[in-house]
């Protein structure tokens, strides 16, 4: 039988596991946790079936699940299958192949229903049971015939000529991009307005679909999006990495970020200065943690000195269409870092970190 959650843990975590796997059958979920053996099967075959046939799998990290093979091991399998929910039980390092994703902390949780970090959980386990994540085989090693290695190497030199063909394309398009901004740098940028001008002159968010998408899908006139890493935006302080995932170019997952204890600092390419008007923000679905207001704020000195406010904006907890993008413009500011405050979620319940799928900013270097 296809569980909804697989429960890993190690031995001595059961009385953990089985509180979590109440909590999670009150949604009306399948929950395999009780590794009792049937008669006449053998414990890794039982374990991998279920394993490989469930929908997601939370692994409980403790101090003695960190050191368990086994625990190790199904999250390996999780993590391969892309059903990996990672949670801690205990305030330990996660091994270091589980940490690119955010687990959530049950350090302090024994047993209620509201506790916001089981709340976050129960939200990420109800997207991957929602999307229907369908079991396959966990991959195996297999002989490689000589026809094979000769397949190999053809797509592998196929693929070489094709990144050659990109590189140089790409080198054309920097090329006529430095000149295109050498030309406008020429021209007096009326438009532009110092960090420090007065914050109310920000205008409303603009949450708009359909053009706003078209306007992005390719740089126009030197306009692009300045928070892309490809474009040489990065993160410059947080209060964790988590704030990275905003803006890495994935707009198909979610993550949530650490606001509680601060904001996210963002400079643009070697740090120079850019112009911009328009902030975006994917909202993908209607959800409890999804960003309500947020605070964009502009500034030159340094990443940790002063900035003054552009203006504060609300979203629309909905998903649009045909874009699922959400676009607030302002009066253009000329800065080298942007700074964004996260003021709410919609639910009361998002305890300082909101989920997040991708930001944009919109402007030139």
């Amino acid at each position: 039988m296809v569980s909804d959650v697989f429960i890993s843990y190690a031995a001595g975590d059961e009385p953990r596991a089985a509180e979590l796997a109440a909590a999670l059958e009150t949604k009306g979920w399948t929950v395999w946790w009780d590794r009792h053996i049937p008669p006449g099967r053998t414990f890794d075959e039982v374990i991998e079936q279920a394993l490989t046939q469930a929908r997601c799998v939370v692994v409980l990290w403790s101090a003695e699940s960190v050191k368990s093979r086994w625990v190790r091991t199904e999250a390996s399998v999780a993590a391969e299958r892309g059903t990996l929910v990672p949670a801690l039980i205990e305030p330990v390092a996660i091994p270091l192949e589980f940490r690119r994703l955010q687990a959530a902390d049950l350090t302090s949780w024994h047993g209620d229903s509201a506790d916001p970090e089981l709340q976050h959980l129960i939200e990420t386990l109800g997207h991957l049971i929602k999307a229907g994540a369908r079991p396959h085989a966990p991959p195996t090693l297999k002989h490689r015939s000589a026809s094979a290695l000769i397949e190999g190497r053809l797509r592998l030199l196929t693929a070489l000529v094709a990144a050659f063909i990109a590189g140089a394309g790409l080198m054309y398009v920097i090329v006529g991009g430095d000149a295109e901004r050498a030309r406008i740098s020429s021209e007096p940028a009326a438009e532009a307005m110092p960090a420090g001008r007065d914050a109310g002159s920000a205008s409303q968010p603009a949450a708009t679909a359909g053009s706003s998408e078209r306007r992005s899908a390719a740089p126009t006139r030197g306009r692009m999006n300045l928070l892309s890493s490809a474009n040489g935006g990065h993160l410059m302080a947080a209060p964790d990495k988590s704030w990275q995932h905003a803006i890495d170019d994935d707009g198909e997952n979610w993550q949530y970020i650490q606001a509680r204890n601060g904001d996210g600092v963002y400079a643009f390419r070697n740090e120079q200065a850019a112009t911009f008007d328009t902030f975006r923000m994917l909202i993908a679905d209607t959800s409890d943690l999804n960003v309500k207001e947020f605070e964009l704020l502009a500034g030159n000195e340094s990443p940790t000195g002063a900035f003054e406010s552009i203006g504060t904006f609300q979203t629309q907890n909905i998903r649009l269409y045909p874009s699922p993008w959400q676009e607030f413009t302002f009066s253009a500011v000329r800065a080298r870092y942007l700074k964004v405050h996260v003021i709410s979620a919609w639910g009361a319940g998002w305890n300082g970190s909101p989920k997040v799928v991708e930001w944009q900013l919109l402007g030139t270097l």
